[in-house]
């Protein structure tokens, strides 16, 4: 019997990390770039999946009709997972090898070029949809008993250039987007009163 460490330098290291349920969750590789791994309950640095008892460690992968590259996640009351050719909820109350379930919400893709973490405003997750010119929000749709990425940047693409990291400021409901150039695009949310107001900051230097 042998085994070889799914992380190296000769297998890649992970490109997600984040924390769900009191279990460290890593996603995608280079070699697996479709696998999740779920650590131990309250051990983040155990994943030893053990016999398959309730808090021992998990893996698995994103199996579909197209490769699943993990771009990023978003934990919450279901983990929120974000890959190359669309977006997925893990599903489990409480999460455990047994009870683990994982379901293709929507087929949008994340941006390919930079690996951009997505970002929760009222609920909503907002990520850089495939094209590098979209904002989706993805969000559950009681009509739809599904989730649903509308892009609240439909009328406002020529904003949304060459994105290099998103920020939300809940103060003043700003997500600020900097730009390639330097530039700030900065996006006015309030889902309640159903306002999304778009505009471009420049300033003397580069943000």
């Amino acid at each position: 019997d042998w085994a070889e460490a799914a992380f190296s330098d000769a297998r890649g290291w992970p490109a997600c990390v984040t924390v769900h349920q009191e279990r460290l969750v890593l996603g995608g590789s280079r070699d697996l770039p479709d696998r999740l791994w779920f650590s131990k309950t309250g051990h983040p640095f155990n994943f030893d999946t053990g016999t398959g008892l309730d808090d021992e460690a998990f893996s698995f992968r994103l199996t579909g009709d197209e490769q699943h590259t993990v771009r990023g996640m978003l934990p919450g009351r279901l983990l929120q997972v974000f890959t190359s050719s669309g977006e997925w909820v893990v599903r489990g109350a409480p999460l455990t090898p047994g009870s683990v379930a994982i379901e293709l919400q929507t087929r949008i893709g994340a941006w390919p070029t930079r690996r951009l973490d997505p970002v929760e405003v009222d609920g909503a997750a907002l990520f850089v949809g495939a094209s590098g010119h979209e904002l989706r929000e993805f969000l559950y749709a009681e009509s739809e008993q599904a989730y649903q990425a509308a892009d609240i940047a439909l009328l406002s693409r020529h904003l949304l250039d060459d994105p290099v990291e998103l920020r939300f400021d809940k103060r003043r409901r700003w997500l600020l987007v900097v730009r390639g150039d330097g530039r700030l695009a900065t996006v006015v949310i309030d889902r309640n009163s159903n306002v999304v107001a778009w505009s471009l900051q420049e300033c003397a230097g580069r943000i």
